[in-house]
C-alpha cells in the first residue's frame, strides 16, 4: 500500500508540474475554469434555497410579486450556473487540449532524448500504446478535479451548513455521516480495484503494441501467409486483455452497487427525519421541500464524485508506465569540452565493448582510418562491425580501450560537435512519412541551391525531375513508395547535405541486386573523394572500393593496398 501512495504521489507531481509548465495563457484558463466552477458549485445551494422562500411566501399568502421574485431568482441562478458550465468550451477545452499536446511533445522529446541502448529496450508500438493510454489518463484526472471534485465539495460544504444552520442539526449530521463513510468506503474499494486495473490496463498496451508490430511488419505477414496466425496470434492478446477487463468491472459493479446503497440508506434516514419533523411542525413546507430537493441534487454529484474518483485514481495508475518512462536518464549531450579536432584521422587502441544484455560488441579492435581515405571494415554479421559506429557517434562508451579522433579522445570531443561533423547513413534506411525534401533536411533550413548540389552528388537529380511533384513527392511509410536504391541515395543525400568531416556507411549494398550493388559503389567512391569515409559491410566488394581495408578479428588486411601502421599507407591511385 505504501508503495502505490509513492506512485501515486508521485503521478500527481508529474501532472501539477506538467500543468505548471503551460504557457501562462493555457494556465490562466485552466485556473479561471476551475474557479468558475467552484462557484456555479456554490450557486448551486441558492437555486433550491430561492425556491423554498418562494414556498413558504405562497403558503403564507404572500403577494404575488413577492413569491414570483423567489421564483425568478431561483431560475436566474440556474441560468447563470448554466452559462458558467457552457463556458467550458471557452475556456477549459482550449487549454485541455493544450495540455495534452504539451505532453506529447514532452514525451515524444523525452523517449528521443534517452540513450540509444535504452531506447531500442522500449518498442515503438509499447512507446505509442502508453503516450495513448496516459494522455486519456490525465484528462481523466484533470477533468474530475475541475468539473467534480472542487464543485461538488464547495457544494457539499455549503449545503451542511445551510441544512445546520437554518433547518436541523441532526439532518445535516446524518447527511455529513452518510457522505463521510461513503468516501471512505470509495477510497477503500477503489484501492482494492486498483490491482485489477493495473493488470487489465497491462495487457490492454500488450495488445496494443501486438496490433501495431503487426500493421508496421504487414510486408513480411504477407510474404509468409502469415495473415490468419498473426491474427489469431493477436487475438490472443484481445482476449486476455478483455478477460483482465472483465474481472476489473465485475470488482468496480460490485463495489458501486455498495455505494450506491449506503447513499440510498443515508438520504432515506435525511428524508425520514424531515417528514417527522414537517408533521411536527417544527420545519416549514418550503424547509421541507428544500431538504428534498438538496437531498436529490446531491444524489447526481455524489454519484458522480465517487464515478471521478474511481476514474482519477485508475487513470493515475493507467498514467504510470508513461511516468516511469519520464523518469528515465536522459542522453548527456554535454559530455565532452573540446571542439571537433581538425584532423578527422579515427584511431581504435584495443577496444573492448557488450552490450547491457551480454550480446554482441568488440573484444579487442584496434584500427586506424586514414584522414581523406575510404576505409572499408569488414566481417561476418554479428561480429561487431555496427557496433564501432555506435562507439564513433558516442552512441555508447568503450568499456576498455581509446577511441581517438585526430589524436584526440572522443570521451573528451563534445557530443554534439561529434554528431554534427559525423553523417551516417545507417543500414535500415530510416525515412519519415513526408516529403523527399524533408527526408534529405530533416527541418534545416538549407537552400534550394545546397538540395540541388547535393541531389547531383547522390545521382538522384534526374529521378527528383521525373516526379510531378519533385522534392515535394511523399515517400510513404518507412518510405516504402522508394525503391531499395532510392532510398539509399536519399539516405546518402541526407548525411552528405550536412557536409560531413566524416562519413560512415553501415551495409550500404544489403537488399540491393549485383547491378545497383555496382552501380552504387561506382558512384559512391565518386562521391566521397576528400572526404573521411568509413564502410562497414559483409560485404567483400566494398574493399574494391576502399584506400583501406580491415577485417574485424583478423586486424590489418593484406591487399588493396592495407597498411602496416599510418605512416605507411598508400593511397590508392
Amino acid at each position: 500500500m505504501h508503495g502505490q501512495g509513492d506512485h501515486v504521489r508521485r503521478n500527481l507531481r508529474f501532472l501539477f508540474r506538467s500543468i505548471a509548465h503551460l504557457p501562462p495563457t493555457a494556465r490562466g484558463r485552466l485556473m479561471l475554469s476551475c474557479g468558475l466552477l467552484v462557484i456555479a458549485g456554490g450557486l448551486n445551494t441558492l437555486a433550491p434555497l430561492f425556491f423554498s422562500f418562494g414556498i413558504d411566501a405562497l403558503a403564507s399568502g404572500g403577494l404575488p410579486w413577492h413569491v414570483a421574485s423567489y421564483i425568478a431568482a431561483s431560475v436566474g441562478v440556474l441560468l447563470v450556473i448554466k452559462c458558467i458550465t457552457e463556458a467550458r468550451w471557452l475556456l477549459y477545452e482550449p487549454a485541455a487540449h493544450t495540455w495534452t499536446n504539451s505532453l506529447r511533445v514532452g514525451f515524444a522529446r523525452h523517449v528521443l532524448a534517452l540513450p540509444t541502448e535504452r531506447r531500442k529496450e522500449l518498442s515503438a508500438a509499447k512507446l505509442g500504446a502508453i503516450s495513448n493510454h496516459a494522455i486519456v489518463g490525465t484528462n481523466e484526472v484533470l477533468e474530475a478535479f475541475i468539473f467534480v471534485a472542487f464543485p461538488v465539495t464547495i457544494e457539499i460544504i455549503i449545503i451542511t451548513s445551510i441544512v445546520s444552520l437554518r433547518l436541523s442539526w441532526e439532518i445535516a449530521a446524518v447527511l455529513l455521516a452518510t457522505l463521510s463513510i461513503h468516501l471512505f468506503t470509495l477510497i477503500i474499494t477503489s484501492e482494492k480495484s486498483s490491482s485489477y486495473l493495473s493488470k487489465a490496463v497491462e495487457k490492454s498496451i500488450e495488445s496494443q503494441r501486438a496490433i501495431g508490430d503487426a500493421i508496421l511488419n504487414s510486408e513480411l505477414v504477407k510474404i509468409f501467409a502469415a495473415e490468419q496466425r498473426i491474427s489469431k496470434r493477436i487475438g490472443g492478446f484481445i482476449k486476455d486483455d478483455t478477460e483482465t477487463y472483465a474481472q476489473f468491472f465485475r470488482k468496480r459493479g460490485a463495489y458501486g452497487v455498495l455505494l450506491v446503497g449506503m447513499l440510498v440508506l443515508g438520504y432515506g434516514t435525511v428524508m425520514g427525519i424531515s417528514v417527522h419533523d414537517a408533521t411536527r411542525g417544527t420545519i416549514t413546507v418550503g424547509e421541507f421541500v428544500l431538504v428534498n430537493t438538496y437531498v436529490l441534487q446531491l444524489i447526481r454529484p455524489v454519484e458522480g464524485l465517487s464515478f471521478a474518483y474511481r476514474q482519477a485514481r485508475h487513470a493515475v495508475r493507467s498514467m504510470q508506465e508513461l511516468v516511469d518512462v519520464m523518469a528515465l536518464p536522459a542522453e548527456e549531450l554535454d559530455g565532452g569540452e573540446l571542439p571537433f579536432p581538425n584532423d578527422t584521422t579515427i584511431a581504435f587502441d584495443n577496444v573492448s565493448f557488450r552490450y547491457g544484455d551480454g550480446r554482441g560488441g568488440l573484444n579487442g579492435l584496434s584500427f586506424v582510418a586514414a584522414e581523406k581515405t575510404l576505409t572499408a571494415i569488414v566481417g561476418p554479421s554479428g561480429i561487431g562491425k555496427s557496433t564501432v559506429i555506435w562507439l564513433v557517434c558516442k552512441l555508447a562508451a568503450p568499456q576498455l580501450g581509446r577511441i581517438t579522433i585526430g589524436g584526440t579522445e572522443l570521451e573528451r570531443i563534445s557530443t554534439k560537435d561529434v554528431r554534427r561533423s559525423i553523417g551516417i547513413v545507417p543500414q535500415d534506411l530510416a525515412l519519415l512519412e513526408d516529403s523527399l525534401a524533408f527526408n534529405i533536411t530533416l527541418g534545416e533550413p538549407f537552400g534550394e541551391d545546397e538540395l540541388r548540389t547535393t541531389l547531383e552528388r547522390c545521382a538522384l537529380s534526374a529521378f527528383v525531375d521525373a516526379l510531378p511533384d519533385g522534392l515535394a513527392t511523399q515517400v510513404g511509410e518507412r518510405g516504402l513508395m522508394l525503391s531499395g536504391g532510392e532510398r539509399q541515395r536519399l539516405a546518402l543525400a541526407r548525411a552528405l547535405i550536412r557536409k560531413p568531416r566524416i562519413l560512415i556507411l553501415d551495409e550500404p549494398t544489403t537488399g540491393l541486386d549485383p547491378e545497383n550493388v555496382d552501380r552504387l559503389l561506382g558512384e559512391l567512391r565518386r562521391t566521397v573523394t576528400g572526404t573521411t569515409t568509413v564502410v562497414v559491410s559483409h560485404d567483400r566488394r566494398v574493399v574494391d572500393i576502399a584506400d583501406w581495408s580491415i577485417e574485424i578479428g583478423q586486424g590489418a588486411r593484406a591487399g588493396s593496398p592495407t597498411p602496416p601502421d599510418l605512416a605507411a599507407s598508400v593511397k590508392r591511385p
